[in-house]
Parts: structure tokens; C-alpha cells; sequence
């Protein structure tokens, strides 16, 4: 009896570690394959997608995209609407305590944002810098600050579909010392699409 409780524990075991090795090279493979063409619904029924997306320059980023039927320039108010941004966001996943502690506008227009957001892999102090460029073909905000094996880099990009619809599309690339690029980018491909949700659910609850 006790040889065979020992032999379907061995199995058990077993069957665990193979579950977990199958788990693990899903999270590798997630975090790690990308694609250089853009995920984009095409309507707001879609909901939002995330993909691992690769540039031009070959730098890998997770981008959120959505449709939004709202006009381009209500969207662009409110992902550049920084001193609001504990209350857009802070109940989202993936910034569960966001502080703003200041945004100031630079000599060079650029838009100078102090804060800390937490995630999953612990709690960062926010010190941006963000370019604003807004036209009539799209609005973009964009920043990076990158230093040494610390990277930062991302945008907003909201582009007019139409007067009362958009595509807003989140893409943000990072690394943190001392965790593989793949478990960064797994962690950002599962929470970043809250963060473009919180925009549309904001919109939502303001007046039109």
C-alpha cells in the first residue's frame, strides 16, 4: 500500500512540475515574441488589445489599442489631464496607488510630472518629462526617460476617426534591473489595457 501512495504521489509531483514548466514557457513565450503590425479593433465593441509590438528601431513595447466614441480632442483632455490622475486611474490594477506630487510646464513646453504609481513588481517614483505634439491628424504625448538598464519610454497616441470617434492607443516600454525583460512585459501585457479602460470609463461618467 505504501508503494503504490508513493508511486501516485511521484505522479502527482510529476504532473505539477509539468504544468508549471508548460506555464512558465507560456509566460517566456508571451513576453518575448512580438509583432511588427499593429492589433487594432475596429470598433468600440472590440474592447481594448494588447499586444507585444516591436518598432521600427526594434524595441519591444506593450501597446494597448482601443476605439473610442468620443471626439479626439475630449480623449487628449483626458490622458493630459495629469493633476486628475489619481482619480482616472487610481483604481485600475495595474496603478492601484497612483500619487501625483507635481506638473509643472518646462521652458521647452515640455510638461514635468512627479508622482509614484505600484504595480505587481513593487512601487517606482514617477519623475517624466512629456512631450505634447497635437494636430489635426493625431494628438501625441510622449516621453522617455531612460537611464542605463532602467528604461522608461512611452506615448498616448490619439488619432481622430471621425467627430465623434478615435483610436487611443497606450505603448510603453520598460525594464527594471534585476527582472527579465519577458516577466516585465508579461505583468504590463496583463495590466496595461485597465489603464486605456480607465480613460473610456472616465469619459463615460463626464458630461458629453
Amino acid at each position: 500500500m505504501k508503494k503504490l501512495v508513493s508511486t501516485s504521489q511521484r505522479i502527482a509531483l510529476a504532473a505539477v512540475a509539468a504544468l508549471v514548466a508548460a506555464l512558465g514557457a507560456a509566460a517566456v513565450a508571451r513576453g518575448t515574441w512580438a509583432t511588427p503590425r499593429p492589433d487594432d479593433p475596429a470598433t468600440s465593441a472590440d474592447g481594448v488589445r494588447a499586444q507585444l509590438f516591436v518598432d521600427a528601431d526594434g524595441r519591444k513595447k506593450v501597446r494597448c489599442s482601443a476605439v473610442l466614441d468620443y471626439p479626439a480632442d475630449r480623449v487628449w483632455a483626458v490622458v493630459t489631464d495629469y493633476a486628475r490622475f489619481p482619480q482616472i486611474f487610481g483604481s485600475v490594477s495595474s496603478l492601484a496607488d497612483v500619487r501625483v506630487d507635481g506638473a509643472e510646464t518646462l521652458p521647452d513646453g515640455r510638461y514635468h510630472l512627479t508622482g509614484s504609481v505600484a504595480s505587481r513588481l513593487g512601487t517606482w517614483p514617477v519623475d517624466v518629462k512629456i512631450r505634447h505634439e497635437p494636430s489635426a491628424e493625431r494628438y501625441v504625448a510622449s516621453w522617455d526617460e531612460s537611464r542605463g538598464d532602467e528604461v522608461n519610454r512611452g506615448s498616448w497616441t490619439i488619432t481622430p476617426l471621425g467627430p465623434d470617434r478615435c483610436r487611443a492607443v497606450y505603448a510603453l516600454e520598460v525594464r527594471v534591473p534585476h527582472y527579465p525583460a519577458f516577466v516585465v512585459n508579461d505583468v504590463l501585457l496583463a495590466q496595461l489595457g485597465s489603464v486605456v479602460t480607465a480613460v473610456r470609463d472616465d469619459l463615460a461618467r463626464a458630461p458629453r
